[in-house]
């Protein structure tokens, strides 16, 4: 028998060290500059990468992107730096979302020529990649924030070995020992590996690029002689370090008063860069989203959605930046869209948007493209009974809106080069705006796109032709600076018709009564019997001024509506807007209180629609292409029954929901789902805009999406109402560069609504003041005549006869010819403004007194169109109540001029046309009932200057 045998078995535990990515490139010395420091104690100051004033432009740019989510902000104030007043940031004070990564003062700095020779030097190319990293704005001691604790790390993974990435930061403000600023452990770049590799377990080692470190962990980095040290530097350095060295972005102290602002930009070869990692690039180039410090590998694309903090999107979403950069050559091969061994095309970008591709899924880049025209080849081949007359001008009419972009352009250039002139000064109120902003020396000449051909403070440049400039001098409320019309109204603030709508309680919503709910809806309400003749009034007064809908969706609406009555959903929701809009507007011309409990005007059927689609639960996350549309809707509700700051709410959100599905558009969706978005973002942009130019309110972003968008294309038939509509966003766009052009606000005024300091011929002031005139007669008469083309590229059925009537019968001449003349006047209003401020003994220029002429005529003109619009509800009534009150008081500021006064014997006649208009909306409406008194004010006192004199 054999006996048992016992076996020991011994267990041995190794730690496997993990694959390691080892680095081929390392910085050798010594090299006698700041490399040096770089290799030697982890990070190192570049003085001077930019020239400290043109920093502080590239700061006063970034603060006012900050400004621009809310009018409440004041800098100046601390008590207004609250989370409700700023847009989402991180903890650690940057700005990731709202498209922030690619202004175009964030890529104006990260290609001044010295930032990118910097790190040249370091990788030893100037075939570069740069990342789209943050922008960092510290508010210092915020009461509504604690500062935030140390959180040293290293953005280098544990499995990384040697140096792979260099780290930026653009500073753009001040950062001395109390300020806000880089902190580093100096050195610790040369033992962080040597602290993996003996004080943690390679099992606990991740991939990511971030490492964050204990407190028992930093004290082994002091244990070895290493404190922690303030980067201290000025606006215009650059701070680099290598992503090993130990940091955390340091918290002002109780003392500081500077508000830190810097740009992260980290740059690496474009060689070193995988196929996916530009691939994945480019995808956050076209979408304009951010990424991680790192240019060239491990592409981290954010999120392009901002959240608040209670999870709901922030509706101040932005997809596009507000000022989008110039897409050099230069450029996209920084962002790794263009590679280095193709040659460089193009310096500037390619003029004439007529020769560009259309627009195909999102907004896209400016690569060469040939627009399509307003009807494409496949929507021409559906309308052959279209005449080939009103195709050819429609295809000019775009051609044009976009020749004269370029045009006014040049023209601001040369106007720019000219006042550049030694011997004049810059400082007269009248100083002519546009302004080259470069220094031509060799040694600043680095890119000819990294100038910028207007200076900061001039917003009218190339980027900002159809967009709405921050502050412009355009709304009614601005005329009250005006000395004559001080005189004759009294001392007003300029926004004061905006603070009495904010004001105003929006109590017709909730009275009894109304349904709050779908399921309160009385049926008897959706009956066909009922529904039916709303409907007919929608389409005859709604949709045949905005016919962004096929006439086959609306039907198939109105058709299937029975299937889903049960619940309220966004379909359900359209329909409701569509039943009140199609009350609202029908126009009983004897009903004026919009809001009257016993009409309601639609508000029975729409105050459910507009608790449903105002709730952010339901709608942040849809998808659905008919949420824009039903927002659009609603906004167009809300201008029927004279509520225009709820109206610019709903139209903002419309805008910024077509934006997101735009930009989602994808090869699987239809021709006919993508042109029905485009033809929604237009209908946004007439609306959103039209409240911009009154109210200065945020802009959603979509002026810059539509300049990317072909027209809306005609698929239904060649109806008066498609040609109009198509009319009216081509004069939006013109409006828009008039905004831009003429009534811009930089650090100093120009000529419009504020008056010059009153002045002699023989002051040391008269000459500039008169090269400022030049500069004023050589834009005015090009955009004058940019309107002239406009008019004459009218399609025949819908172009108006210019007169001295107006027919009732055709209100579709009246609503064209009211646009053109309330253009023509804001146009003409800064020559009327100069010649009212001039001495009497001063001879007006030949072109002042013409220009002065025109304005006149089409105040007038406009008061004649608008008294026949403003009998009867339209979306526009407020707006033009307003425009109407800005021709009151440009015509008695002619009518208290001496060298004017002749120009409107008919004044008494046209202030008492404009209280009749008014009157009729007085009494339901604050602000109505403000202008009719201002009217009549202006009436009784000019009756008395003119007697008097």
């Amino acid at each position: 028998m054999t006996s048992p045998t016992t076996t020991t078995i011994t267990t041995t535990t190794t730690t496997t060290t993990p694959p390691l990515n080892n680095s081929s490139f390392k910085l050798s010395g010594p090299y006698g500059d700041w490399r040096d420091d770089l290799h030697n104690q982890g990070y190192a100051i570049i003085k001077n990468a930019i020239d400290p004033e043109r920093a502080q432009t590239y700061q006063r740019k970034a603060l006012d992107w900050l400004m621009s989510f809310n009018t409440a902000l004041d800098l100046d104030d601390p008590s207004t730096w609250t989370k409700d007043n700023l847009p989402v940031q991180s903890k650690v004070n940057t700005f990731n979302g709202y498209s922030v990564t690619h202004e175009k003062f964030m890529w104006d700095a990260r290609m001044e020529p010295k930032i990118l020779e910097a790190f040249a030097k370091i990788w030893g190319t100037d075939e570069l990649l740069v990342s789209f990293d943050a922008l960092n704005i510290t508010l210092p001691n915020r009461q509504d924030k604690p500062a935030q604790k140390p959180w040293p790390h290293v953005d280098q993974s544990p499995m990384r070995r040697g140096l792979h990435c260099i780290q930026g930061i653009i500073n753009l403000s001040q950062a001395g020992p109390e300020d806000g600023s880089l902190m580093v452990f100096p050195r610790s770049n040369t033992v962080t590996e040597r602290f993996f590799d003996t004080e943690t377990d390679p099992s606990t080692w991740e991939q990511k690029d971030i490492r964050l470190f204990s407190e028992e962990e930093i004290q082994w980095f002091e244990d070895h002689g290493m404190k922690p040290s303030k980067v201290l530097a000025e606006p215009g350095d650059l701070i680099v370090w290598d992503s090993r060295t130990v940091h955390w972005g340091g918290e002002p102290t109780v003392n500081s008063n500077t508000i830190r602002t810097v740009i992260y930009a980290s740059y690496a070869p474009f060689e070193l860069a995988t196929e996916e990692s530009l691939k994945r690039k480019k995808e956050a180039f076209e979408s304009y989203r951010a990424t991680t410090h790192w240019p060239h590998e491990n592409i981290v694309i954010r999120e392009g959605v901002v959240h608040l903090p209670d999870g709901k999107v922030d509706p101040r979403n932005r997809y596009v930046p507000l000022e989008v950069p110039e897409h050099t050559d230069r450029l996209l091969q920084l962002a790794g869209v263009k590679c280095y061994r193709e040659p460089l095309t193009s310096i500037f970008r390619i003029p004439h948007k007529a020769n560009m591709k259309s627009f195909e899924s999102r907004p896209p880049i400016d690569y060469p493209r040939k627009r399509a025209s307003i009807a494409c080849n496949f929507c021409r081949h559906r309308v052959q009974d279209i005449p080939a007359e009103i195709l050819l001008r429609l295809t000019h009419l775009e051609t044009l809106i976009e020749q004269q972009k370029d045009a006014i352009t040049e023209l601001s250039a040369r106007v720019g080069s000219s006042s550049d002139h030694p011997g004049r000064s810059t400082s007269s109120i009248y100083s002519s705006q546009p302004k080259y902003d470069w220094d031509p020396s060799p040694e600043h000449v680095y890119d000819k796109s990294s100038f910028g051909l207007f200076s900061p403070e001039n917003t009218y440049g190339h980027e900002y032709a159809f967009t709405i400039p921050l502050g412009h001098h355009t709304p009614t409320g601005s005329l009250f600076a005006l000395d004559r019309v001080k005189n004759l109204v009294g001392d007003y603030p300029q926004d004061f018709f905006k603070q009495i709508e904010k004001r105003r309680p929006f109590n017709s919503i909730q009275v009894a009564g109304v349904p709050q709910a779908f399921e309160q809806i009385d049926i008897s309400r959706l009956h066909p019997q009922v529904t039916k003749p709303l409907i007919t009034e929608f389409l005859q007064h709604v949709h045949a001024f905005f016919p962004i809908v096929e006439p086959q969706l609306l039907h198939m609406l109105f058709d299937t509506f029975s299937t889903y009555t049960k619940v309220n959903s966004i379909q359900t929701s359209l329909y409701l807007v569509i039943l009140a809009l199609g009350k609202a507007s029908s126009n009983p011309q004897r009903i004026f209180d919009i809001e009257a409990d016993k009409d309601m005007s639609g508000m029975e059927y729409f105050a459910s629609a507009y608790h449903y689609l105002n709730n952010p639960l339901i709608t942040s996350f849809a998808a659905d292409h008919l949420l824009p549309l039903a927002l659009f809707y609603g906004s167009l509700y809300l201008r029927h029954i004279g509520r225009p700051i709820q109206a610019w709410q709903m139209i903002r959100d419309a805008s910024g929901s077509v934006q997101i599905m735009i930009s989602e558009l994808h090869d699987m969706n239809t021709h006919e789902e993508r042109a029905s978005l485009y033809r929604i973002a237009w209908g946004c942009f007439i609306l959103e805009c039209d409240d911009l130019a009154e109210f200065r309110f945020p802009p959603s972003g979509i002026e810059l999406l539509v300049d990317r968008l072909p027209f809306p294309r005609i698929s239904e038939d060649s109806r008066n109402g498609h040609l109009v509509f198509l009319a009216m966003c081509s004069i939006r766009k013109l409006l828009n560069r008039v905004h831009s052009a003429l009534y811009a606000k930089p650090d100093q005024e120009n000529f419009h609504a504020s008056p010059p300091p009153q002045q002699t011929s023989d002051t040391p002031s008269a000459t500039p003041q008169k090269h400022s005139i030049t500069s004023l007669k050589t834009i005015s008469e090009e955009l004058d005549r940019q309107l002239e083309d406009w008019f004459g590229s009218l399609p025949n059925p819908i172009r108006p006869t210019l007169g001295n009537s107006i027919s009732t019968d055709k209100p579709y001449d009246t609503y064209i010819l009211a646009r053109y003349y309330a253009t023509k006047h804001i146009i003409c209003r800064p020559s009327l403004v100069f010649a009212a401020h001039t001495q009497g003994s001063t001879v007006l220029p030949e072109f002042i007194f013409a220009n002065c002429k025109k304005c006149v005529d089409s105040c007038r003109k406009f008061i004649w169109a608008a008294s026949l619009l403003m009998r009867q509800r339209t979306h526009s009534n407020w707006h033009r109540m307003q425009t109407m009150l800005a021709a009151i008081f440009t015509l008695s500021t002619a009518k208290t001029t001496p060298a004017l006064e002749a120009l409107v014997p008919d004044f008494d006649e046209l202030v008492k046309e404009a209280i009749q208009c008014v009157e009729l909306w007085a009494q339901h409406c604050e602000t109505a009932d403000t202008v009719v008194s201002m009217l009549k004010t202006i009436r009784q006192k000019v009756r008395v200057l003119v007697r008097g004199a």
